[in-house]
């Protein structure tokens, strides 16, 4: 199977039928007294499109609340996956680069980590919470995406103007013999003080 994708349409290649993306809703929510927000975003991934919750905190005793906000979506661009053979795709969160492994092949397109915008208090760390996998559904198929990574990775430091840039990547595994179709799910990042 082939899979086709660009920023506003993912395109199934040789007769499948397409795709269009579409964003998480966002809102706010309270965990142990603390405010926390969230931002909507989205990711395309081979015929799969995830909304992306994200969490933001603050410590009472720090000033400026703690944001995030979804820059660019993570994109596996074209890929093709095996009869028999399962296989990933990967995106290195520090460098962009795309790695696939096992019976999938990349066949090129448009691919990047996802980026998202973090701002508070200047010169503060902060700390990234990714999860640790997303099962992705299409009517009665899944796919799995894990091994959530982020550059910077594990705690980050807002800069002297209190922003800093946070990419995200992951891995997709293809099953063999994978479906085709519109798989989706959700995934949260959490950034705190």
């Amino acid at each position: 199977m082939e899979w086709t994708i660009n920023d506003a349409h993912c395109a199934p290649m040789a007769g499948m039928a397409g795709v269009s993306p579409g964003v998480a809703g966002a809102g706010s929510v309270a965990r142990q007294g603390r405010p926390r927000r969230l931002a909507a975003g989205a990711i395309a991934v081979a015929v799969v499109l995830l909304g992306s919750m994200l969490v933001a905190s603050q410590s009472p005793a720090l000033g400026a609340p703690i944001a995030i906000n979804s820059v660019l979506d993570l994109d596996f661009g074209t890929l093709a996956g095996d009869a028999t053979l399962p296989g990933t795709a990967t995106i290195d969160p520090a460098t962009n680069a795309k790695t696939v492994s096992g019976g999938v092949s990349d066949f090129g397109g448009v691919h990047r980590r996802a980026s998202f915008l973090v701002t508070g208090d200047p010169n503060t760390a902060f700390t990234v919470i990714l999860p640790s996998s997303v099962t992705l559904t299409s009517g009665g198929n899944t796919m799995t995406l894990n091994g959530f990574s982020s550059s910077p990775s594990g705690v980050g430091t807002l800069n002297g103007l209190g922003f800093s840039v946070l990419f995200v990547g992951a891995t997709l595994q293809v099953g063999a013999g994978q479906a085709a179709g519109t798989y989706s799910g959700a995934f949260t990042v959490v950034v705190n003080y």
